[in-house]
C-alpha cells in the first residue's frame, strides 16, 4: 500500500525488507530488521507467516525467551516448521506452532524424520564408529574418539550449539567423519567438534562454532 512509503523512505529497507513488510503489513523497524537476517530466511518467513498466521511480534518475543542466541533460533524456529510440515503435524495447534522448549522439540522432530527417511542411518554411523574408534586417543588431559550414533550428533549439535547434527547422512555415508575431543575429567561434556575429511581435519570449533587454539 502506499501509505507505507514514506515509512519505507525513512528507514532506507532493502528489496528484502519490503518484501517482508508486504507479508507482515505493520511500520515495526525492529521486528522487520530482526527477521531481515539474510535472503534465504526472509523467503522462508514469507511463505509461512500467512499459510498459520503468524505474527512476527509474538514470534519475536517467543523466540527471546529461549534459552540460546536468537539468530541461531530463527534458524532453529523455521526448521522445526519445516519438520512438522513434513510430518503431518497440526501446526494450527498453537501448543505444536509454539512449543515450550523448542531446542529439545527440534532435536525429536529431526531424530524422528531422519530415522523414517533413513532407517538404516544410525546401523550405518555404528558400523563406521566401529572402524573409526582405531583412532581414538587420549593423554593427561583429553580424550577424542568418533560419534556413534545419530543422537551423539545431535546431543553435540545442542550442548555446542552448532549445526553438527545435519552432518548425519554425510556420517552415514562415510563422506565426513565427526569426532568429539573432551576434557579427560569430565568425558560427558560437550568440549570441542571436529570434522574429519580426506583424512585432514578441516574444522575444530568449540561452543558457538567458535574458533579453538
Amino acid at each position: 500500500d502506499k501509505k507505507y512509503i514514506p515509512f519505507i523512505r525513512d528507514n532506507n529497507l532493502t528489496y528484502q525488507e519490503v518484501k517482508l513488510l508486504k507479508a507482515y503489513p505493520k511500520e515495526d523497524i525492529e521486528t522487520i530488521r530482526y527477521f531481515s537476517l539474510n535472503i534465504y530466511l526472509s523467503e522462508t518467513i514469507i511463505q509461512i507467516i500467512d499459510k498459520y498466521k503468524i505474527d512476527l511480534r509474538y514470534l519475536k518475543e517467543y523466540i527471546s525467551l529461549q534459552s540460546t542466541k536468537d539468530e541461531e533460533l530463527i534458524h532453529e524456529y523455521f526448521d522445526y516448521i519445516r519438520i512438522a510440515e513434513e510430518l503431518k503435524m497440526n501446526l494450527k495447534d498453537k501448543k505444536i506452532l509454539y512449543p515450550n522448549n523448542l531446542v529439545e522439540e527440534h532435536n525429536k522432530l529431526f531424530l524422528k524424520i531422519k530415522t523414517l527417511n533413513n532407517p538404516n542411518i544410525n546401523k550405518k554411523i555404528k558400523a563406521i564408529s566401529k572402524i573409526l574408534s582405531l583412532n581414538k586417543y587420549e593423554d593427561e588431559k583429553h580424550i577424542i574418539y568418533p560419534a556413534s550414533s545419530i543422537e551423539d550428533l545431535i546431543k553435540e549439535s545442542a550442548e555446542q550449539h552448532n549445526c553438527v547434527k545435519l552432518y548425519a547422512d554425510r556420517v552415514a555415508n562415510n563422506e565426513s567423519q565427526i569426532y568429539f575431543l573432551r576434557q579427560k575429567d569430565n568425558p560427558n561434556k560437550s568440549y570441542v567438534t571436529v570434522e574429519v575429511y580426506d583424512n585432514k581435519v578441516i574444522q575444530a570449533k568449540s561452543k558457538y562454532n567458535a574458533n579453538v587454539s
